[in-house]
């Protein structure tokens, strides 16, 4: 059985659809991820795959949590807020790291 040939060139078009059923924060980077693992499951492809994380600043005092640990800053770095800590945070950043499935594959051509 022969191999499938792919021809991809810089005139390539893919336009993914994410569609939102349940939304409890951090939809960003939840379909990001849903998006890479999509392409990877259909075999498109790619020169990296990523993955992406939301991460939300909020104060330490209104979290039950960090009581707990006696830590006194005012402020902490909340990994994947739902959406009631998205609203009370006062920064939120979704950060998508590409990789490459090879070493040296991410950095482009040279």
């Amino acid at each position: 059985m022969a191999e499938p040939h792919y021809f991809v060139t810089n005139r390539d078009k893919l336009r993914t659809l994410c569609q939102v059923v349940e939304e409890d924060g951090s939809v960003l980077a939840c379909a990001l991820n849903a998006t890479c693992m999509a392409l990877m499951d259909s075999v498109v492809p790619m020169r990296c795959a990523f993955a992406s994380i939301c991460c939300a600043v909020v104060d330490i005092s209104a979290l039950e949590a960090a009581k707990t640990d006696g830590n006194d800053s005012t402020s902490g770095i909340l990994v994947d807020p739902d959406q009631v800590e998205e609203a009370d945070s006062s920064g939120l950043v979704t950060y998508t790291q590409a990789f490459g499935l090879q070493p040296d594959e991410c950095e482009g051509e040279r």
